[in-house]
């Protein structure tokens, strides 16, 4: 106590798990108790409530230190905090991860440390953290078989072992119900006989109505003044399918770790659906229902950190907006014309034609650029022809006949070129 109060002052509060009462004055009354007498966990809904306050305490001011204890065995504390990190972490997608976790850093067994009872819850948190929603069903717990008998009687010294004749009784079980907290049935005033061996097998009848949270207990009769627990399995309803469970040795307080049983040992819980009236909005509990809103929401946090983490384990870039200046652009296509082509434009909308046309354009380009030629090679004007550096002496004639003779030339001229264009053309 001194060192809390001394080094946390009034930012701390103790949560108290362990069922003892204790003088808190010395904690300056900063203790919380948490009580669930005989059961290995809270209700599965007070484990919510419980890890909301928690969380809520330190929530509240950053300088808040919560501390969590149970008795001896710290199963119940760690079982609260793996409950807690999940709740309160968007680390941890099931209490079990947060379980191995703390088991870590204490260097503890994590398959040992808890109950199979308070595993299970913890299995049961994990699906309604993920979704699942629990409802108010009442059920009719028919009854329940013991698979294999267990040798309680070996507990005791040969002389004080129970027997009939040539035949030492292994057991005398009773069972007892516990639901909502509360005790509610036993078998000892009803049905109560000696097991041995041989029998394998044995069916308590109960027929006692069970919702929610429900606690098991079965127990040897050895004599009227003693009685040792044999089991206990802790259960809620929401989770029962089809009217039938199955625990099996290791699942089952008492029975895991225990030679007394044999290793095929099974509890079978048999149900029937309550034909009783009820009015159909109680199956839904404004409790479960606002716990389920909050694990969506969690859900959906969960869903878009871990797409934020693909997206950087894969190194997908970033979308950004097209009207953004730095918005990445394909670099347009260089194109370059050589020496022994026409550069050319064109523009939008237009297009260039290929194919036959092209290759009929070049031909009738070809044919003309021949015409053209020959023409020119045919009718062009005599130079003056050089022999040994000597021109080619033409005698003078007078203007008038000069200009006739051109004439006439000229005339021919242009009927031979008329004519063998049609010529050329034919």
């Amino acid at each position: 106590a001194t060192y809390l109060n001394t080094k946390f002052g009034n930012n701390y509060l103790i949560y108290n798990v362990s069922e003892h009462h204790y003088n808190t004055e010395p904690f300056k009354n900063q203790v919380i108790d948490y009580v669930f007498p005989g059961y290995p966990c809270a209700a599965l809904d007070a484990l919510f409530i419980m890890c909301k306050e928690i969380e809520t305490f330190l929530e509240t001011d950053p300088r808040h230190v919560a501390f969590v204890h149970c008795q001896a065995s710290k199963s119940r504390s760690i079982m609260l905090l793996a409950a807690l990190l999940t709740v309160q972490s968007p680390e941890y997608y099931h209490p079990e991860e947060a379980l191995n976790s703390i088991c870590n850093v204490l260097e503890i067994d994590a398959d040992s440390i808890l109950f199979p009872s308070q595993k299970r819850y913890l299995g049961y948190m994990g699906h309604i953290l993920n979704g699942f929603v629990p409802r108010y069903a009442p059920l009719v717990l028919e009854r329940v078989v013991i698979n294999g008998i267990p040798d309680m009687e070996s507990y005791f010294s040969p002389k004080e072992r129970v027997s009939e004749g040539a035949r030492v009784m292994s057991c005398k079980p009773y069972i007892q119900l516990f639901r909502n907290g509360k005790f509610s049935y036993s078998s000892l005033d009803h049905q109560l006989q000696p097991l041995f061996e041989a029998d394998l097998s044995y069916s308590f009848k109960v027929g006692q109505k069970v919702e929610n949270d429900v606690l098991i207990r079965c127990r040897h009769y050895h004599d009227l003044d003693t009685r040792i627990s044999m089991f206990r399995v802790f259960f809620h309803t929401s989770f029962v399918t089809n009217n039938y469970l199955r625990v099996g040795k290791h699942q089952i307080d008492g029975a895991k770790d225990n030679d007394k049983f044999p290793n095929t040992f099974f509890v079978d819980f048999i149900f029937s659906d309550w034909e009783g009236e009820r009015d159909p909005e109680e199956n839904k509990d404004p409790l479960w229902e606002s716990i389920h809103r909050k694990c969506q929401e969690r859900i959906d946090q969960k869903k878009v950190a871990t797409l934020e983490e693909v997206d950087e384990e894969e190194g997908d870039p970033e979308i950004k907006d097209p009207l953004d200046p730095d918005y990445p652009v394909a670099p347009e296509a260089e194109f370059k014309i050589t020496d022994d082509e026409e550069e050319e434009t064109t523009t939008p909308g237009e297009f260039v034609e290929s194919g036959e046309k092209t290759q009929e354009e070049e031909k009738k380009h070809n044919l003309e650029e021949e015409k053209t030629a020959t023409v020119d090679k045919k009718f062009s004007t005599p130079e003056k022809k050089k022999d040994s550096g000597q021109e080619e002496v033409i005698p003078a004639s007078s203007g008038k006949e000069e200009d006739e003779s051109e004439d006439e030339e000229d005339d021919e001229s242009d009927e031979d070129y008329d004519k063998y264009l049609e010529d050329l053309e034919s």
